[in-house]
């Protein structure tokens, strides 16, 4: 992996990071405030069982986020690199779009076989 690469992959990588855990924090709120807090409020249930429930629903919520969040994440970097303009100064120097894209394509794949 070339520096090109290495940098590409890092900021994507991050960007995902973060997009993904603000989507699974909203998704997982929003399905908090529906079911859990109604229950907890009227005693059906205790605050562990609640918390239980919570991490119960991560990898659920994780499934829905993680598309959203490599979404976000690739055109917020790819966005911004191309309104740099480093696009064309990696075109000139040689780099096809599919060598670009592979950095995230590898971040592609590694989430949908997390999912």
């Amino acid at each position: 992996m070339n520096l090109l690469h290495r940098y590409l992959f890092r900021e994507v990588f991050l960007a995902t990071v973060v997009a993904v855990a603000i989507m699974a924090f909203v998704l997982l709120g929003g399905t908090a405030i529906h079911d859990i807090v109604g229950r907890a409020a009227s005693g059906q249930l205790t605050v562990q069982q609640a918390g239980e429930m919570m991490l119960q629903l991560t990898p659920f919520v994780l499934t829905y986020a993680l598309p959203f969040g490599l979404l976000t994440a690739v055109l917020l970097v790819l966005g911004r690199v191309s309104a740099q303009h480093e696009i064309t100064a990696m075109r000139s120097a040689g780099s096809g779009l599919v060598r670009l894209a592979a950095p995230v394509m590898l971040i592609a794949v590694t989430g949908l076989c997390l999912s």
